[in-house]
């Protein structure tokens, strides 16, 4: 299996490796490789998270922007949850990588002069609020 990690320096990407890893795909070979008692280990670990994630998606919508569910409501629907493999969703990144490609070329440029610095207005990037350094 491939294993993807970058570094980053504050916001700078300061490099991006790809590695080759034996993590085996099934109980079986996870147990007889990491020992039963570290598989369960995990395995409870990764159900307390998505719990708390079911749990913060019914308590508060960050859309309206309201107090959802709480007691027994919330018990009653974290007791319907059920965990599955499905897959995540698509990443913001891979999101606007679409939307870039469905751009007309003005669009692109204009984007490009926005966010170079060369042609919008906005100083503080979308995501996190914080000034954007303009080159000298």
């Amino acid at each position: 299996m491939q294993v993807k990690a970058t570094a980053y320096d504050g916001e700078k990407l300061v490099t991006a490796e790809t590695v080759n890893v034996d993590i085996p795909t099934n109980i079986e070979g996870l147990v007889k490789k990491y020992g039963a008692e570290f598989c369960a280990a995990r395995l409870v670990t990764s159900l307390v998270i998505d719990y708390q994630a079911v749990m913060r998606s019914k308590m508060y919508d960050k859309k309206t922007k309201k107090k959802g569910l709480t007691g027994k409501s919330l018990q009653d629907a974290v007791d319907k949850y059920k965990p599955s493999t499905k897959k995540r969703g698509k990443s913001w990144v891979e999101k606007t990588r679409e939307k870039v490609k469905s751009m007309s070329p003005e669009e692109k440029r204009a984007l490009i002069a926005e966010l170079s610095g060369t042609g919008g207005t906005s100083t503080t990037r979308p995501t996190s609020g914080k000034p954007i350094r303009r080159a000298a």
